[in-house]
C-alpha cells in the first residue's frame, strides 16, 4: 500500500512537473506563471511514497468573464505520466475546491487545455465561451465552478 497525502509546496517544488508535463522542452522561466509568488497564492503537492507525482496552483485572481467578487483560479494542474491512473487529478481537484470553498470563494475558474474539457465536466465544472488559442500552448476552453 501506498502513502498518499497532498501537501501545500513552493512554487520551486511543483516548477520540474509544470516543465515535464505543461512546457516540454520548453525553458523552466515559461513555468512561472504571474502571482504564482502572490501571498494568497497556493501550491500543493500530491505525495505518493514521499514522492511528488501531481501538482496543482490556486491563485487569487479574477476573471472580467465573472462579475463575482471572490474568485480564484486553478492553474498549472498536472499529474506525471508514470503516475496518472491513481485518480492524482480528482484528488487535486477536489483538494483545490476544497480550499476555494474554505476561503469562501465564490467561484473556481480556469483555461483548460481541450482535450481535458471531458474530465473537468465529470467533476461538474462549466463551458463558458468559445474553445480559444494560447500561442505556443494549444487550444483552451474557459471553465467554472460556482459555490454560491
Amino acid at each position: 500500500m501506498k502513502l498518499e497525502s497532498i501537501k501545500q509546496v513552493s512554487v520551486e517544488d511543483i516548477l520540474p512537473i509544470r516543465q515535464e508535463v505543461l512546457r516540454p522542452g520548453k525553458a523552466v522561466e515559461t513555468c512561472f506563471f504571474e502571482n504564482d509568488k502572490a501571498e494568497e497564492s497556493v501550491h500543493f503537492g500530491y505525495f505518493l511514497d514521499e514522492k511528488i507525482a501531481g501538482i496543482a496552483s490556486v491563485l487569487k485572481d479574477s476573471s472580467q468573464e465573472f462579475a463575482e467578487k471572490n474568485q480564484f483560479r486553478l492553474r498549472g494542474m498536472a499529474v506525471l505520466p508514470s503516475y496518472r491512473n491513481y485518480a492524482i487529478g480528482k484528488k487535486l481537484l477536489q483538494h483545490s475546491e476544497k480550499y476555494c470553498i474554505e476561503k469562501n470563494a465564490d467561484l473556481l475558474w480556469f483555461n483548460a487545455r481541450e482535450k481535458i474539457v471531458p474530465f473537468y465536466k465529470k467533476y461538474a465544472f462549466q463551458i463558458k465561451g468559445s474553445i480559444f488559442e494560447i500561442p505556443t500552448v494549444g487550444p483552451h476552453q474557459l471553465m467554472v465552478k460556482f459555490f454560491k
